[in-house]
């Protein structure tokens, strides 16, 4: 939902320090935390855990996802929703910067940002991926390619990474239960199909998502970050996060995004997810 708005959309956070304040996500290296070290349960095969061990941790794994689907609304209930519209404003570095995203099953999505009537856009049809950024190369619109389209594809996925994630290619481990900031929550460890890596905390009594740990490339270096996920309202019958705060490693300030509106269905015209022509049909 939100990433996406799959609800949890966290990855546009990311997505808008990629081309406002040069930070992108990047393919991170499938190392494990401290905390993982310590695990008991794992649902991934590829470890030497016992068969027994496995086969409980993907069946923890199952009950845990089924938990999170009746939490957000049941699965029906989101298929149903075939078009998402957010608006907002993200606070960061002493900017308050306007927000407008939209997305579209199964994976188109365009990303507006705002700051002092300068417009940045960040758009995927399906196949390609381009944005605008008026402070690079003028103000024309470029294709996307490489890592950074990864992490726009990542970010379009209209029902995020917990729902058909192997249909997708991506994998989910089960991390086991741990206390954090106060909560009981149940740890997630989700590698995209791209190589990325995030650890998803689901609280233990609402089997929402609160928490989700990963890295950013900052300047060529790569950071740590989290992103804390709050403020859930009932909305159209699924239940939508509206609170999000990013925080980077080394970082005093954290970027904090407040949903305004959230519109489900609402009439789009897919142009607007397509790279942009000149008069004529020619490219920039």
């Amino acid at each position: 939902m939100l990433s996406r708005f799959n609800p949890f959309m966290l990855a546009f956070l990311l997505v808008f320090l990629s081309f406002s304040f040069a930070c992108t996500k990047s393919e991170k290296d499938e190392k494990e935390q401290k905390s993982a070290d310590k695990q008991t349960v794992t649902a991934s095969p590829d470890n030497n855990e016992s068969p027994d061990a496995v086969t409980k941790g993907n069946a923890d794994l199952e009950k845990i996802l089924a938990g999170y689907y009746k939490a957000i609304g049941g699965r029906k209930r989101w298929e149903e929703v075939k078009t998402v519209k957010y608006t907002g404003t993200m606070d960061s570095m002493g900017r308050s910067i306007k927000l407008a995203f939209v997305y579209e099953r199964p994976d188109m999505c365009r990303l507006d940002f705002g700051v002092n009537n300068v417009y940045f856009i960040q758009a995927y049809d399906g196949q390609q991926g381009w944005k605008y950024t008026p402070t690079e190369r003028g103000s024309e619109p470029i294709p996307l390619s490489g890592e950074e389209l990864d992490d726009l594809k990542e970010t379009c996925d209209f029902d995020g990474p917990l729902i058909d994630y192997e249909k997708k290619g991506h994998k989910i481990e089960y991390m086991g239960a741990e206390s954090k900031n106060g909560k009981e929550a149940y740890k997630l460890k989700i590698t995209f199909k791209t190589g990325n890596v995030d650890y998803y905390y689901l609280d233990a009594d609402t089997y929402l998502p609160f928490l989700v740990e990963g890295t950013a490339d900052v300047e060529g270096e790569e950071k740590n970050t989290l992103t804390k996920v709050g403020g859930y309202i009932e909305t159209g019958g699924l239940t939508i996060p509206y609170d999000f705060e990013y925080v980077i490693e080394g970082k005093d300030e954290t970027d904090v995004i407040r949903i305004s509106t959230v519109e489900f269905n609402v009439d789009i015209d897919d142009q607007i997810f397509r790279f942009p022509r000149r008069p004529g049909g020619e490219s920039y």
